[in-house]
């Protein structure tokens, strides 16, 4: 119970687009016959993209050479960061950080997604940050740019609404489509095809204190499927919608979801809210707080990412438009998601000191912590975990 109240993809593949209509919400391209024979993977759940022709190139990289990890660790892992040429400097200067406090002396490899092809430049600076290997991929544009149901000009006011409410990217299509790619489609990458669990690594975030003990074997060896760092909240008034469709997911779906008391659900919902006049709701009724995992820093299954049933969840938000007509981004949806279909006890609350990004950090405030692991954050800056609504 205390822990629930703590709670609160060329891939070198690019696709031609045909002018006749996507019927929807089909199979997602990665998952498609043609792409499980080439990758052997599992048969594909129902999803929203349809099958288009594949045209192939050598660009990026295709797949992660596993004879070029040099690892001792039992688990297949990887650092994965989606990223933009003009973030060159920050990503190099958060892999150091990471690299000096855990990973120099682990190696697992590095896994850089793009919505364009880096440069050589950006290659060789990323490249040399770090000892392990480092693989760059494309992420297909089909995946990446709004769908064809999106109106366009229904998003670009609501945009231009919420940069006139000066709200933090509100205006910014870039981390739309990269939030919507990072949650539907991010684990479905051929980077990703053998990965166990990646860690998500944001450009600009900042490893202060040194990680002595290794998260990755720490989620197989306790069979956990989600470690997380800090709690944010979100603004509502621009997530509204996002309550409405989840409701509805749940009275058509009740038959996937985790028990109430076996996840955190509960923990996601505004204490004395938990009425459902329609009574079709029962167990999961509620008013959502907007509390969320901030997955700026996670450690993620990709068998809970690849799952039937969060891919069924991740269709019907995509189908709404509300990652492009509202702010939703990947924290909140992804939050409600866990909530949704994981145990509590396959979630894992990672206090990582000296963790930092722009909305909050976790500093030791104990000396003698503070000095053994090394740290460089400032302790009275931050005490312990900060939230903030973003």
């Amino acid at each position: 119970m205390l822990f629930i109240l703590t709670i609160i993809i060329a891939c070198c593949l690019t696709f031609l687009f045909f002018k006749q209509p996507i019927p929807t919400h089909s199979e997602k391209l990665f998952l498609s016959s043609l792409h499980n024979k080439l990758l052997n993977l599992p048969s594909p759940p129902p999803a929203h993209q349809n099958k288009l022709r594949v045209v192939s190139n050598t660009v990026e990289d295709t797949f992660l050479d596993w004879h070029r990890v040099t690892t001792n660790a039992s688990t297949k892992s990887a650092y994965v960061s989606i990223a933009r040429e003009e973030e060159v400097f920050r990503l190099r200067a958060t892999m150091l950080s990471l690299e000096q406090h855990f990973n120099d002396r682990y190696q697992y490899p590095w896994i850089i997604i793009g919505a364009n092809v880096f440069s050589q430049h950006f290659k060789e600076l990323i490249t040399q940050a770090t000892k392990a290997p480092v693989f760059f991929g494309l992420a297909p544009s089909i995946e990446w740019q709004e769908p064809h149901w999106i109106d366009i000009k229904r998003m670009e006011k609501n945009m231009k609404k919420m940069s006139l409410q000066d709200l933090e990217k509100g205006e910014s299509l870039y981390w739309r489509k990269m939030t919507r790619y990072n949650m539907g489609f991010l684990a479905f990458h051929p980077l990703l095809k053998d990965l166990e669990f990646y860690w998500k690594v944001q450009p600009g975030s900042t490893y202060h204190c040194d990680i002595t003990h290794d998260p990755f074997e720490r989620l197989k060896k306790e069979k956990k499927k989600l470690s997380f760092a800090l709690t944010a909240t979100e603004n509502h008034n621009f997530v509204e919608s996002l309550d409405a469709i989840t409701k509805n997911f749940i009275r058509k779906h009740k038959n996937i979801l985790q028990p109430v008391s076996d996840g955190i659900h509960k923990a996601l919902i505004h204490k004395g809210s938990d009425t459902d006049s329609s009574g079709t709701l029962g167990q999961y009724a509620g008013q959502y707080s907007n509390c969320m995992i901030y997955n700026n820093f996670m450690i993620v299954s990709l068998d809970f990412l690849r799952s039937k049933e969060y891919n069924l969840y991740f269709d019907e938000l995509d189908a709404s438009g509300g990652f492009f007509y509202q702010k939703w981004g990947d924290a909140l949806p992804q939050t409600l998601a866990v909530g949704l279909f994981l145990k509590s006890s396959e979630i894992v609350m990672d206090d990582l000191d000296g963790y930092e990004h722009h909305a909050g950090a976790i500093c030791p405030n104990d000396i003698k912590t503070y000095i053994d692991l090394k740290c460089t954050c400032n302790p009275d800056a931050y005490k312990g975990k900060k939230k903030k609504t973003i």
